[in-house]
């Protein structure tokens, strides 16, 4: 319900991630529609082969990271799970699987947001896959997490903020979301 509230009374929107900041880290968003893994501009090379890290998001697997269940907050059926967790070495790492979506409209789309107290960001478009909604989001950071999920149904009409929620839910606060692989 909190996250109803965060649409209603305009809280501020942090600066968004796919920003370099003041350390040089990047986020970034990874759709899952991309056939190429992403490369941020501001990675490190690799020593031995000075090539760019890359970072593929689809061929990480992340059931060993945190999962809550998604539910819908229309009273339709729609469920996802959302994973997400710091690894050592490969950064913060979320991915949502959403099922059972309404049939979106022409000119709608649904985008993924996490949330943090008054503080929230968009992690992207998500993508069909099948009978899914699929996306995948990469940050090299691990700041304090980002607890609450949310999937939001969007008009195509270039506002950046966060419009009808659909499927949301938060991970426990005393649930540690660093893995150790």
């Amino acid at each position: 319900m909190s996250g109803l509230l965060l649409v209603a009374t305009g809280c501020e929107q942090s600066k968004p991630l796919v920003e370099n900041n003041d350390r040089g880290d990047q986020a970034v968003p990874a759709q899952s529609g991309d056939d190429n893994p992403i490369v941020a501009d501001n990675q490190t090379e690799n020593e031995e082969s000075n090539e760019p890290r890359v970072i593929d998001p689809k061929a990480f697997d992340y059931t060993v990271l945190p999962s809550i269940e998604l539910i819908d907050v229309t009273g339709g059926d729609a469920t996802g799970i959302a994973y997400y967790g710091f690894v050592e070495g490969l950064g913060t790492r979320h991915k949502v699987v959403a099922s059972n979506m309404p049939e979106l409209e022409e000119g709608y789309f649904y985008e993924g947001w996490l949330v943090r107290g008054d503080q929230f960001f968009s992690t992207g478009e998500m993508k069909k896959e099948g009978d899914n909604y699929v996306l995948y989001w990469v940050n090299h950071l691990n700041d304090t997490p980002f607890r609450f999920v949310v999937i939001t149904l969007e008009p195509d009409d270039g506002n950046d903020l966060p419009a009808a929620h659909i499927i949301e839910a938060a991970f426990p606060d005393d649930q540690n979301l660093n893995v150790v692989l």
